[in-house]
C-alpha cells in the first residue's frame, strides 16, 4: 500500500500556531528546511516542526529542554524558535556519545520486528560543533549548555520547564531525563521522545511501579506509542515517525457523544 506525502497538515497546523506573525514564521520554515541540509541531524524536518510548532502554542512560563543533541541540527531550529517567543533553551547532552549501555538495553526492538543496536560512544557531537552550528544558523544568545551524562547534571535545573525533547536512545537514559525533570515539568507541560517506535522505550510511559515508585503519580502514557505520530508516509501501510509524546496533567475537555445527544433529547 503506498501512501501520499504528508507535509500540508504539519505545515498548516505550524502557520496556525498561537506565537508569532506570518511572515515570522515562514522565514522560520524556511530557515529551519536550510539548517536541516547543513547540519547533520537525528531527526526529521516534520518531526521538528512538530515540535516548533507547540513551542510557538506554549502559554505557561518555562525553559524549554533537549536532552541529547548529536551535531546540534535540532537545537539550531528550536533556538531560533525560543527568540521569536522569547524563551530559553537548555541543551543537555555529555558531548561524548552515549554512555555504555546496560546488557538489557544494548538491542531495542518495535512492533514490528526490527531493531536498533545502541554502542558506547555512539551519536556523539562535541560540545564545540554544536556550538559552532547554533552559532552559525541559530539563535545562540537564547541557549545555555549543561555537559555531562544525566545523571550528574539534570539535578541542577531548577526552573520550571514548558517543554522537554528527550532524544536519549536508552531506556536507562530516558529514566533518569524522566525522574529529575518530570517534577519540574508545568502543568500542560509536554515531553517528547523521539525513539517512541520502540518497546524499551514507549513501555516506560505506561509502567505504573515504576512511576509510583520514582514520580509518585499515574503514568501519563505516551501519543504515538508503538508507531510514533503520524507525519510520515510507511511501506507497511501507516504514518508514522519516532516520535512520541505526552502532556502532564492535561487539560480535560469532556466530549458529548452525537448519538447519546440524541437519545437524551428524545426522553
Amino acid at each position: 500500500m503506498q501512501l501520499l506525502p504528508s507535509p500540508i497538515l504539519p505545515v498548516r497546523e505550524f502557520l496556525k500556531a498561537e506565537h508569532g506573525t506570518t511572515p515570522q514564521k515562514l522565514r522560520l520554515l524556511g530557515r529551519m528546511r536550510r539548517n536541516l541540509r547543513r547540519v547533520t541531524s537525528a531527526s526529521g524536518f516534520l518531526e521538528q516542526l512538530f515540535m516548533v510548532t507547540r513551542i510557538l502554542n506554549l502559554d505557561a512560563p518555562g525553559l524549554v529542554v533537549e536532552c541529547g543533541t548529536y551535531k546540534g541540527a535540532s537545537a539550531v531550529n528550536f533556538s531560533l524558535a525560543c527568540d521569536l517567543v522569547d524563551r530559553q533553551l537548555v541543551i543537555c547532552d555529555s558531548f561524548a556519545g552515549l554512555p555504555k549501555p546496560s546488557d538489557r538495553d544494548r538491542t531495542h526492538s518495535t512492533i514490528d520486528g526490527m531493531t536498533d543496536d545502541y554502542e558506547e560512544g555512539w551519536w556523539c557531537g562535541t560540545i564545540a560543533e554544536v556550538r559552532s552550528n547554533i552559532t552559525q544558523y541559530g539563535a545562540i544568545d537564547r541557549c545555555s549548555f549543561l555537559p555531562g551524562y544525566f545523571e550528574d547534571t539534570l539535578s541542577r535545573l531548577s526552573e520550571p520547564i514548558a517543554l522537554v525533547f528527550c532524544d536519549v536512545d536508552l531506556a536507562d537514559s530516558l529514566r533518569t531525563c524522566l525522574k529529575w525533570l518530570w517534577p519540574r515539568l508545568v502543568d500542560g507541560g509536554v515531553l517528547f521522545t523521539h525513539e517512541a517506535t520502540q518497546r524499551e522505550i514507549f513501555s516506560i510511559f505506561s509502567d505504573q511501579e515504576w512511576w509510583y515508585r520514582e514520580l509518585n503519580c499515574e503514568p501519563p502514557g505516551l501519543v504515538g506509542g508503538g508507531s510514533g505520530i503520524g507525519l510520515y508516509p510507511t511501506h507497511r501501510g501507516y504514518y508514522g515517525s519516532c516520535l512520541g509524546y505526552t502532556v502532564k496533567s492535561p487539560a480535560v475537555t469532556w466530549a458529548r457523544r452525537i448519538a447519546g445527544a440524541e437519545a437524551l433529547s428524545s426522553i
